[in-house]
């Protein structure tokens, strides 16, 4: 977050946040002068994650249970729109994308984290690894096609 610019008073979207453990982190660098706002579909990780910043003490946190396709957050309000692990599981990541672009004020930043699986490998070989991999690379091409 510090090589994205990630600063004291800055206005952050994490969509498709889970239990919160980024946007907790990430609240804790933008200050009490600053706001990061969660989202995601699952209403019992997001119980998980404002409990997580209860135990923190984190009063420049929010969490809303919603979709990454419409958010309902602001138009033009954050200074940084973050999603990790996110785009890979939905059918339509261009929808979200364009969700989250429409998130940033001008100049803002969207960064988006995705794990990488074209070169993953066990060794020795084993087969419910091999069998994990070639689905993953089937959803994938599944979902490109969309």
């Amino acid at each position: 977050m510090q090589r994205v610019g990630l600063k004291e008073g800055m206005r952050v979207a994490d969509i498709g946040c889970g239990t919160g453990n980024v946007s907790s982190m990430m609240a804790s660098i933008v200050g009490l002068s600053g706001l990061v706002h969660g989202i995601d579909m699952s209403s019992e990780q997001l119980d998980i994650a404002r409990s997580q910043a209860t135990v923190l003490n984190l009063k420049n946190v929010e969490f809303t249970c919603g979709s990454a396709y419409d958010t309902k957050l602001p138009k033009e309000f954050f200074d940084l729109v973050y999603c990790r692990f996110l785009l890979m599981h939905l059918h339509q990541p261009v929808h979200a994308l364009l969700e989250m672009r429409a998130l940033l004020k001008p100049g803002g930043l969207l960064v988006c984290e995705e794990a990488d699986f074209s070169t993953a490998f066990c060794q020795p070989s084993y087969k419910a690894h091999d069998r994990c991999y070639e689905m993953l690379i089937a959803l994938a091409k599944e979902r490109g096609s969309k």
